[in-house]
């Protein structure tokens, strides 16, 4: 758009120049249903716009009250345009834009029209309909562990999603082994004590890169209250986006590890995305239950519980029992809680490790 470029953020049907043109004639609609051979109501219709012009229509019109066949389809076809556009308009009102821009996912628009532009780009689509019909598809086969206590923003969601596609195609993965995905699962145990995100997060890509997975940590937007994704991407591999949510080691590695079994125990086709709210969000499905335990008992072997339970109000014990595990003491902590056998308000939070974002950068607090 140039800056002579005038586009109307509203939509005018045919109607209105056919009211103008029956008032000048002196004509009352019940004489133009007459001569459009159409019924009264659908004269209202004609003139409210909620009837697309046709060509019949279009020749009675320009045989009876003037203009040319042309002129009344190329009136309406703008009209179309122009309801598209504020359809358009309306939906990209909705996203996130301050926080994609803010994130660094889109440029600043530079007017409502650079707007719809700009989150067309950002999804790679050329209009609305294309953008639904991706969100019908990615609907079908979504597996969602919804939050009780925040509601979802669809919009905000698809943002995430988009993004974290975005981000994770460029991560190069060899050949997608799903054998050697499972052996290495208790290999990386030892990352979660690791403190710092720019420290282990680079090292978790790095090594399931090895095995075909693309691991990446992508920012939720307001209105997004998912913990993590996993799915298989455009370019044929599975993947695993962390959101890191509620910024702490415990959830950060349960949301990993429940991730990762949706991988090689689920269908890669689906695309589950979790909204894990320790003690608030117990599994509804079957998949989600194996998730659960998977993760679990991957974290904190069975043989381990009793003797954990036991410790549970030893910070030194727990401290010892996590390193013998292999994880951080957070998630011990974290485990106990989920167990129900230590409060989320408990004395011992201060043995998880606390996250902050810097911009989409996750590091140590």
């Amino acid at each position: 758009m140039t800056d002579t470029d005038f586009i109307p953020r509203w939509a005018s049907p045919p109607g209105d120049t056919i009211k103008n043109v029956l008032e000048e004639q002196s004509v009352d609609s019940e004489s133009l249903a007459h001569i459009l051979e159409i019924s009264s109501r659908r004269v209202q219709d004609l003139l409210d716009g909620s009837m697309p012009l046709t060509i019949a229509i279009c020749e009675r019109l320009s045989a009876s009250i003037g203009g040319s066949v042309e002129f009344w389809m190329t009136r309406d076809g703008q009209y179309q345009a122009d309801l598209a556009r504020l359809a358009a308009d309306e939906w990209a009102g909705q996203m996130p834009l301050r926080e994609m821009r803010v994130l660094g996912w889109i440029d600043r628009p530079g007017n409502w029209i650079d707007a719809i532009e700009k989150c067309f780009g950002f999804f790679g689509v050329n209009d609305l309909a294309s953008w639904e019909s991706t969100q019908n598809t990615r609907r079908a086969r979504t597996r969602f562990r919804a939050s009780r206590t925040v509601e979802a923003n669809d919009y905000a969601v698809a943002a995430w999603l988009r993004q974290s596609e975005i981000e994770l195609s460029q991560v190069t993965c060899d050949k997608w082994d799903r054998s050697a995905f499972l052996d290495l699962l208790p290999e990386l145990k030892p990352l979660t004590r690791v403190a710092d995100p720019r420290e282990f997060f680079p090292r978790l890509v790095n090594q399931c890169a090895e095995v075909g997975v693309a691991v990446g940590l992508v920012r939720a937007p307001r209105g997004c209250p998912v913990s993590g994704a996993a799915r298989r991407l455009s370019n044929g591999h599975p993947s695993i986006t962390l959101s890191g949510r509620y910024r702490a080691d415990d959830h950060l590695w349960f949301t990993f590890f429940h991730e990762a079994s949706h991988l090689v125990l689920h269908d890669l086709d689906n695309l589950y995305l979790d909204s894990l709210e320790p003690g608030n969000s117990p599994p509804t499905t079957s998949e989600e239950v194996e998730a659960d335990r998977f993760a679990g008992e991957l974290l904190v072997p069975p043989e381990y519980e009793d003797v954990l339970a036991a410790a549970r109000r030893a910070p030194f014990e727990l401290r010892r029992l996590a390193f013998e595990m292999g994880i951080s003491t957070g998630i011990a902590v974290g485990h106990l809680q989920n167990r129900g056998l230590l409060g989320y308000n408990t004395r011992l939070n201060h043995l998880k490790r606390r996250y902050r974002w810097e911009g989409s950068t996750l590091e140590k607090a």
